[in-house]
């Protein structure tokens, strides 16, 4: 009988643990201290990975989102998910029209065949950047970790989080741009 309680109790207490965890990773990740900061954007000292296949985004762009991947993440593992990117862009194509989204990926160069098979292996068909120089976190040091960033066209952020993990961030890109 002591048993029984005692796994009764210890099913419970997991569950209400799991369930904790649930709602804290939920939380909106937007840092406000990085509304309105300037970011710099140097394209020319990375790498530039593009396949002879055809873009399936062209135009000029009013905004950028950034989507910057940290070297400590799986890069291969997040190039495979950038396929993710074109649905966003499909279901949100009225709103994101004037969006271009730039992959920025920190990279420590040890990695780069990986990386480079993964991305020609991959279904996603636009240009990506490997920061192999790390300059994009020296010359915007308020940056740790990997983020994604509503950018307009002076360089400010107008919005951070990243909206295919958090529909927070979404909305407020999607407010943004309305």
């Amino acid at each position: 009988m002591k048993t029984k309680r005692s796994l009764l109790l210890f099913g419970i207490l997991s569950f209400l643990t799991i369930l904790v965890m649930i709602v804290l990773s939920n939380r909106g990740t937007e840092v406000p201290l990085y509304i309105n900061k300037p970011i710099c954007l140097s394209l020319d000292r990375m790498e530039k990975l593009m396949k002879d296949k055809p873009s399936l985004r062209n135009g000029q762009y009013k905004y950028k989102l950034i989507a910057f991947v940290d070297s400590k993440e799986c890069t291969p593992c997040a190039i495979n998910q950038l396929y993710a990117w074109y649905v966003y862009f499909e279901i949100n194509r009225k709103i994101l029209r004037d969006v271009e989204l730039i992959p920025v990926f920190d990279v420590i160069k040890s990695d780069m065949d990986r990386i480079k098979y993964a991305y020609r292996n991959s279904a996603y068909q636009d240009a990506i950047y490997l920061d192999t120089c790390h300059s994009f976190t020296k010359e915007n040091a308020f940056i740790n970790h990997s983020c994604v960033f509503l950018v307009n066209s002076s360089g400010k952020i107008l919005s951070s989080g990243n909206p295919l993990k958090d529909s927070k961030a979404g909305k407020r890109i999607r407010s943004i741009l309305n």
